[in-house]
C-alpha cells in the first residue's frame, strides 16, 4: 500500500463544455510512481505544449494536426519536447495541437470534435487508441448509446461533479504542495477518489490490489458490447471529421504485453484485430505502432516506463511513423 505514488500539483481543471481538461497555463514537474520526473506544460486552453520546429511557411499556411486521446497522447511520463506530437512537429514543421487528456476514451475525442475542433481548423485529426479505450467508452460520461445507433448528450456537469466540486482545492498553495511532495497524501487522494466512484468501503480490498500491473492486460479489454460501442463512436467521429474538412487517422497504441507477444508470435492481439475490423468497415485508416515497436530492437524496458506508459524511445518511433505517413502524400 506504500508503493510510490504519482506526484505533482493538481493536474486537471473542470471545463463546463467538455468536462475535464489538463489545468490551463500550468508548467509542472511530475513523477509517475518509480519513474524519473518529467516537465508537463499546458497552454492557456489546457493543451499540452508541443515543441514545433521553425517552418519556412507562415503560421497561417502551416498544416495543423489535432491529436486526441488519453494519457499516451498527452504524453504522461515524458517531458514536453519528447511527446510523439512534439516529435512529429519537429520532423515535419507542422503545427501539432495536443488535446490529449489522461483517463479519457474515444467518447471524449468525439466530444472535443463536436465542441472545440473547428476553432483549431485541423487539416488532419489523429486519434490515439489504447486498448483500455474499449472499457473507458462504456463509462457514459459524455454520451448515452441508443439502440438505434445514435448518441444522446450526457450532462457533463453531473458526470464530472467530482472534479467540479473540488475545483477550488486546486487553487490552494498548501494543497498543491502536499500533492507535489507527499506519497502518503497522494495515496489518500487516490483512495478518496476510488471510494467516491466505487460507492463505499466494501471495495477497499479491490483498491489495495489495484496497483498498475501490465500482466493484467493479458486477457484484453474488448468484448462484443464494447466493440459495438466503439464502432458506433468511430462512425460518428468519422462523420464529424469529414464535416470539418479534415483527414482522419487512428493510431493504435499497444500495451507492453501486446508488444512482447508480437515479438514472440508476430501476431496482433485480439484487441488490435477487433479495432482493425471495426475501422475497415468504416473506411478509416489505422496506423499501428505494434510492429514498429516490437521490431525496433529496443529493449522493452526502454520502450515503456515502469509505470506502463511510453518512454521517450516509443514516442520517437510513433512520431516518426506519423511524420512519414503524413508527408508521403
Amino acid at each position: 500500500m506504500t508503493f510510490p505514488q504519482p506526484t505533482g500539483p493538481v493536474m486537471f481543471s473542470y471545463d463546463p463544455a467538455i468536462g475535464v481538461i489538463p489545468k490551463p497555463s500550468q508548467s509542472a514537474l511530475r513523477t509517475l510512481s518509480e519513474d524519473p520526473p518529467y516537465r508537463a506544460s499546458n497552454d492557456s486552453e489546457g493543451l499540452r505544449v508541443s515543441w514545433s520546429a521553425n517552418s519556412d511557411s507562415s503560421e497561417k499556411n502551416r498544416r495543423r494536426v489535432l491529436f486526441l486521446g488519453d494519457s499516451y497522447v498527452y504524453g504522461s511520463g515524458v517531458s514536453d519536447e519528447a511527446t510523439f506530437a512534439s516529435v512529429f512537429a519537429k520532423i515535419t514543421g507542422y503545427r501539432a495541437i495536443n488535446a490529449g487528456v489522461p483517463g479519457t476514451g474515444n467518447d471524449f475525442a468525439l466530444k472535443f470534435l463536436k465542441v472545440r475542433a473547428r476553432a483549431y481548423r485541423p487539416d488532419t485529426v489523429v486519434i490515439g487508441f489504447f486498448p483500455n479505450d474499449y472499457a473507458d467508452n462504456m463509462g457514459g460520461r459524455f454520451f448515452e448509446h441508443r439502440p438505434d445507433g445514435t448518441l444522446s448528450d450526457v450532462d457533463v456537469a453531473a458526470s464530472f461533479a467530482f472534479y467540479r466540486n473540488k475545483q477550488k482545492l486546486g487553487e490552494y498553495r498548501l494543497y498543491n504542495w502536499f500533492c507535489e511532495n507527499s506519497h502518503a497524501f497522494n495515496l489518500a487522494r487516490k483512495l478518496a477518489a476510488w471510494l467516491k466512484v466505487s460507492g463505499g468501503l466494501g471495495d477497499v480490498r479491490a483498491f489495495l490490489k489495484n496497483r498498475p500491473d501490465m500482466t493484467l492486460f493479458e486477457r484484453g479489454f474488448s468484448n462484443a458490447t464494447n466493440i459495438e460501442q466503439a464502432e458506433q463512436l468511430f462512425r460518428i467521429i468519422r462523420d464529424e471529421v469529414r464535416a470539418i474538412g479534415a483527414q482522419l487517422l487512428v493510431l493504435y497504441i499497444p500495451t507492453p504485453v501486446e508488444v512482447l507477444n508480437f515479438r514472440q508470435t508476430k501476431q496482433a492481439s485480439r484487441d488490435e484485430l477487433a479495432l482493425v475490423e471495426t475501422l475497415r468497415k468504416l473506411d478509416i485508416e489505422l496506423i499501428s505502432t505494434t510492429a514498429p515497436l516490437a521490431e525496433s530492437g529496443i529493449d522493452q524496458a526502454q520502450l515503456y516506463l515502469n509505470e506502463g506508459h511510453w518512454n521517450v524511445e516509443a514516442h520517437q518511433i510513433a512520431g516518426a511513423l506519423l511524420a512519414s505517413r503524413l508527408t508521403s502524400n
